[in-house]
């Protein structure tokens, strides 16, 4: 593998279709329980606003993985920051469960750093990009047990 590698992430179409069936499901269901008319819709309001937050496209939109075993992160609105993986970082199969603490070094010292917890499929990197990401992963974390 070639360092350092740059990763575009962008919002997995598997993701989203898994999660409009399930709100669409939730929908269903609300309307269908046996109690009063105001409490469904309040159920229905809650679930519409659950689904319009997982709609949206994800805040972090390129990781930078470097040779020396570093992390960096580009948000949404252009910052970047490195990032630190926290314990919650999981491989799968089908993807990556990607934890990390981005610190970025030009917001104040006051504010707390930013923990980015992204589900990671196939279809949300390019083509070799999970692959690569569950190899350097697996390198990052051989390294930090020896």
């Amino acid at each position: 593998m070639h360092f350092p590698v740059l990763l575009p992430v962008r919002a997995s179409p598997r993701l989203r279709a898994l999660s409009a069936f399930i709100h669409l499901s939730a929908f269903g269901a609300a309307l269908l329980l046996p109690w009063p008319l105001l409490l469904r819709l309040l159920l229905v309001a809650a679930l519409a606003v659950s689904f319009f937050q997982s709609w949206r496209a994800p805040e972090l939109r390129e990781i930078h993985l470097g040779e020396e075993g570093d992390l960096s992160c580009r948000f949404a609105d252009g910052r970047s920051a490195s990032a630190v993986l926290l314990p919650g970082t999981r491989l799968f199969s089908f993807g990556v469960l990607l934890a990390a603490r981005c610190e970025d070094p030009a917001e104040n010292p006051a504010t707390p750093p930013r923990v980015c917890r992204v589900p990671l499929l196939a279809d949300s990197l390019p083509p070799e990009g999970l692959r690569q990401l569950r190899l350097w992963l697996r390198w990052k974390y051989a390294g930090e047990k020896n």
